[in-house]
């Protein structure tokens, strides 16, 4: 069943984090699977891998 989940955004913690940001995201969806993207991402392609896994 679609819907809207709450989403967290916090800074990212690793050693060396200070450079220029990346533009990451992660989304974690049903079972905890998590899909980690760039900005780059091609937002169709992901679409399509969203969609897979709602199906799991």
């Amino acid at each position: 069943m679609p819907g809207f989940v709450p989403a967290m955004i916090i800074p990212e913690t690793r050693p060396g984090a200070g450079a220029a940001p990346t533009g990451r995201m992660e989304i974690v969806v049903a079972k905890g699977r998590r899909i980690i993207v760039d900005a780059g991402v091609d937002a169709a392609a992901l679409a399509r891998v969203v969609e897979v896994l709602d199906r799991r």
